[in-house]
């Protein structure tokens, strides 16, 4: 049996609660007492900033999700593209990574 401590990622990798985030997300009401137009425009623009990053980390909990499948399997730390090793010291710094450097170029 092995030690849950060896398959658990770092806790820089886990998910981390978003409720700011999600909020961040929610249509934004005109203020017609404010500045108007420019408010609006600064509005959507942080509302759209908050989208962006929210894909991203929509984007990034997948990949964290597939490491840890990769982990649990034989798959993990061996290159996708050349089938080679990965370091051990590239996968402490991102345990997501899939392809070592020389196939990243």
């Amino acid at each position: 049996m092995t030690d849950p401590s060896e398959t658990e990622p770092p806790a820089r990798y886990r998910p981390r609660p978003l409720a700011g985030a999600v909020a961040a997300l929610a249509p934004e009401a005109p203020d017609q007492q404010g500045e108007g137009r420019r408010n609006r425009m600064d509005a959507m623009q942080y509302q759209t900033m908050a989208a962006g990053q929210e894909a991203r980390r929509t984007v990034r909990r997948t990949a964290i999700k597939f490491a840890q499948r990769r982990r649990e399997g034989a798959a993990f730390g061996w290159r996708s593209d050349c089938g080679d090793v990965i370091g051990t010291a590239p996968l402490d710094r991102d345990p997501a990574l899939m392809r070592c450097i020389d196939c990243a170029r």
